[in-house]
C-alpha cells in the first residue's frame, strides 16, 4: 500500500477492470468513476470528485459537507451520512 495516497500496490478495484495496472490507469479509472457517480447522485444533490494526486474520492453535498472515501463500496455509506437516505446501487432507476 502506498503510504502517501493509501492506494493498494497493484490491486485494481473491480470498477477499474480493463484499466492498465499502473498508477495512471487507476487514477483515470477513479476519475471516470467520479464522473459516473456524480451523474447518478445528482438527483440527491451530491457530487463526487476524484482528488488530484490521490486515490480518494470526495462526496460533497450542496451545502458543502464532504465525506472522503477510498473505495467504491464506501460511497453508499457516504450518501447515507450526507443525505440520511439509503441507496442501493443495484436498484434499477425509474
Amino acid at each position: 500500500m502506498c503510504a502517501q495516497c493509501r492506494a493498494p500496490g497493484s490491486r485494481i478495484d473491480w470498477y477499474a477492470a480493463g484499466a492498465p495496472d499502473t498508477l495512471a490507469g487507476r487514477r483515470t479509472a477513479r476519475t471516470e468513476l467520479a464522473a459516473v457517480a456524480t451523474r447518478q447522485l445528482a438527483p440527491l444533490g451530491l457530487r463526487v470528485d476524484a482528488h488530484p494526486g490521490s486515490m480518494t474520492l470526495a462526496v460533497r453535498s450542496a451545502t458543502g459537507r464532504t465525506v472522503v472515501v477510498t473505495r467504491l463500496d464506501e460511497l453508499a455509506d457516504a450518501v447515507r451520512a450526507l443525505t440520511g437516505r439509503s441507496v442501493d446501487p443495484l436498484e434499477p432507476r425509474r
